[in-house]
């Protein structure tokens, strides 16, 4: 959303697996990734990039600093709007005017927050449904989630959701996980209205 405000033609994934297919079949001016996403890491991304000379700047967008094989540039969060622009144009080697780079985009966001918020309880239910590494799965679309949740002013949900984590971690009765999940998607779904 913040860089669609700003003009540009973004091209979003649900998955690593799913951005290798799309940088195999087409040119991009740039991937912004995170370094934890579903399937493959940010870093495997990369070093598949360099491996297979798909030439396509990279800005990585971690909680902490990273060490990868290749070198790239790395963007630290949470990071406020301006600054994340900043990097990006950096990255692309364009001349931004200081002042002119953006408008806070709190108010599209708010608009795109249903959808978001819908796409979240999605893929959580179907991580809660998954046999294998329910955990993981878990704590992959909480790692998406949380960062939307605080920067929407919802962060008394992020407890809960690590708490939800905890109690799949812990083999905990499966009633008990169903039921305080079931309250959370309901919380999520309320959010979404």
């Amino acid at each position: 959303t913040i860089l669609s405000n700003q003009g540009a033609h973004v091209t979003l994934v649900s998955d690593g697996k799913e951005a290798l297919e799309k940088l195999k079949k087409e040119p991009y001016d740039l991937v912004v990734t995170d370094m934890q996403i579903p399937k493959i890491t940010g870093g495997e991304l990369v070093a598949f990039m360099k491996e297979n000379n798909i030439s396509c700047p990279v800005l990585i967008v971690s909680a902490t600093p990273t060490q990868l094989k290749y070198q790239v540039p790395t963007f630290l969060k949470p990071f406020k709007e301006h600054d994340f622009v900043s990097k990006v144009a950096e990255v692309l080697q364009i001349n931004v005017e200081a002042g002119a780079l953006i408008q806070e985009t709190h108010v599209s966001l708010e608009e795109d927050q249903k959808t978001f918020i819908e796409m979240y309880i999605k893929e959580l239910k179907e991580a809660l449904e998954g046999d294998e590494n329910q955990s993981k799965q878990v704590h992959e679309v909480n790692h998406k989630l949380i960062p939307f949740l605080i920067y929407h002013k919802h962060e008394i949900m992020v407890p809960r959701l690590k708490q939800l984590e905890t109690l799949i971690e812990l083999n905990a009765e499966e009633t008990r996980i169903d039921a305080f999940a079931n309250q959370i998607l309901a919380e999520l779904e309320m959010l979404s209205h």
